[in-house]
């Protein structure tokens, strides 16, 4: 074998190594939470449009609406069959507080042949400290603002402020061997 050829076969081992590592680590529900809650601030009409361009079908998903919460918009989807399908929940509406009503507007995912780790990979993304977790049951959250383009970490003294000013977000992550339920809830008058 030519030097040159080494070189080459050296440089495909190299480039090869990587490509496989991300392969093995791909957690489409993490992408589609990304993508659907994360990126549009879980914004009702900005996710259900995101989730029709990405072609998502209508499904029935069930779950419980948030405690307290008058839920007034749902939209269930999912993507992909069997093991591989990805469900996506939805909602808005209103709770009333001592200071007037409060829009809350939720923004679920959910996996069932995701690869272990989602709470490392969480953090990576985020590049925060978690407000919370338990890496023993698989948990984080985060609590922090948006604005569109920077997630910024929320003390929990500042939520009534953030509420009045585009909204405070709050993230959780739960994954139970292979299960993942990633949630995205943001608060905003």
């Amino acid at each position: 074998m030519t030097r040159s050829h080494l070189l080459v076969a050296v440089a495909a081992a190299v480039l090869a190594f990587p490509l496989s590592a991300l392969a093995a680590d791909a957690d489409p529900a993490l992408d589609a939470f990304r993508t659907l809650c994360a990126d549009t601030g879980a914004d009702f009409p900005a996710v259900v449009k995101a989730a029709a361009a990405d072609g998502w079908t209508d499904a029935e998903v069930m779950a419980d609406d948030l405690p307290g919460v008058s839920v007034t918009d749902k939209a269930a989807r999912s993507k992909g069959k069997g093991t591989d399908e990805i469900t996506l929940r939805a909602t808005r509406g209103l709770r009333t507080v001592k200071t007037g009503d409060i829009t809350v507007s939720t923004c679920t995912v959910r996996g069932d042949n995701s690869p272990p780790g989602l709470l490392d990979r969480v953090q990576a993304w985020l590049n925060m400290a978690a407000m919370s977790t338990d890496k023993d049951s698989g948990k984080a959250s985060y609590l922090l603002t948006y604005d569109g383009k920077t997630r910024t970490v929320l003390a929990q003294a500042d939520i009534d402020a953030a509420v009045g000013k585009g909204g405070a977000h709050l993230l959780k992550f739960k994954q139970d061997g292979t299960s993942e339920i990633l949630d995205y809830e943001r608060f905003s008058k």
